[in-house]
């Protein structure tokens, strides 16, 4: 049986260099860890990061939970130390679960990042009930399935929204009501868990940069744009090429790569026949054209028309002489 978690009795006082930053649930921001850094140095720490005590062959004393942006800008200007709560015991799970439930809890949290935090805290849930495994299981089959053509990929994922938001609200005990308070209804689960199962997942090394992208990075819509695409190709390809084109926005890549067709004002409906027309003469040999003068000239509906293509017959002719 796990010890619950609890926090030291004392705000500790603890050098930068001796807490160990481990692997990440979220995505790094250098300029929001120089901001805090510098406004640490200036009016001091107001809210102490997180740690526990590191495992063995970890060389610093201290490992961080929840603080990583704080503890770099503590890094960047020298301080000597920040303030730090001590977690006591508990286990590794706790500790993403506690990352994962602080970062949700800032409103102003990139669509990427709170994408990957959104999924850890419907995995953290599900550990809670003990139905990893059966989780891991289903939505295996359930992604076999979305790639091998069986179901598209929006019944795919309103599955996995549905399965995370009941998972979450029996770990948490959350109601629909008290869940849409916090932001985590099952149509925000949906659209987070698709960012994630479509951009974030098959793209783990692409996830940063593209949430750095001056465009589409803080903008839920452009992402939104580039997780609809069905092709994991695709949507690698329309990566890649915001990656290599900050000033360039979701819908122009999609043209780039070939999804899209090129914008712009749709053709009249009666252009389907003029261009049948064009394409059916230009086919013809010009002894098959002179062939059939008279049907085509017959087709024309009045002597105005006639006059008209007389006049700008001439002034072709005119021209080639």
């Amino acid at each position: 049986m796990n010890t619950p978690s609890t926090f030291g009795e004392a705000v500790l006082r603890i050098a930068p260099a001796d807490i160990h930053i481990p692997q990440r649930l979220g995505l790094y921001f250098p300029d929001k860890a120089a901001a805090l850094g510098r406004l640490m140095a200036i009016h001091g720490q107001r809210t102490p990061i997180t740690v526990r005590k590191s495992a063995k062959g970890i060389e610093q004393p201290w490992t961080l939970i929840v603080g990583m942006h704080r503890l770099n800008g503590a890094l960047i200007e020298e301080l000597p130390f920040v303030f730090a709560l001590e977690r006591i015991g508990g286990t590794a799970a706790d500790a993403l679960d506690e990352e994962a439930s602080e970062n949700l809890d800032r409103r102003d949290q990139p669509p990427l990042e709170r994408a990957i935090f959104i999924h850890a805290t419907c995995e953290a849930a599900r550990a809670r009930l003990g139905d990893v495994k059966q989780h891991q299981l289903a939505a295996k089959a359930r992604w076999a399935k979305y790639k091998a053509g069986e179901i598209r990929v929006e019944q795919a994922l309103q599955e996995e929204a549905d399965d995370a938001s009941d998972t979450m609200s029996l770990a948490y005990g959350w109601v629909e009501t008290v869940a849409e308070a916090f932001g985590r209804d099952k149509r925000t689960i949906h659209r987070a868990l698709s960012l994630y199962k479509m951009v974030i997942e098959p793209f783990p090394d692409l996830t940063q940069a593209l949430s750095d992208h001056p465009v589409v990075g803080n903008n839920a819509a452009q992402l939104k744009a580039i997780a609809d695409i069905k092709s994991e190709k695709q949507r690698r390809a329309v990566i890649e090429q915001l990656l290599g084109n900050p000033d360039l926005s979701a819908d122009e890549a999609r043209v780039a790569v070939g999804v899209d067709l090129p914008s712009g004002p749709a053709p009249l409906p009666h252009m389907k026949h003029v261009n049948a027309i064009a394409g059916g003469l230009s086919r013809l040999s010009a002894t098959q054209q002179k062939q059939n003068l008279d049907t085509i000239v017959g087709a024309l509906k009045s002597d105005e028309v006639k006059r008209q293509l007389r006049d700008r017959l001439n002034e072709e002719l005119g021209d080639a002489r």
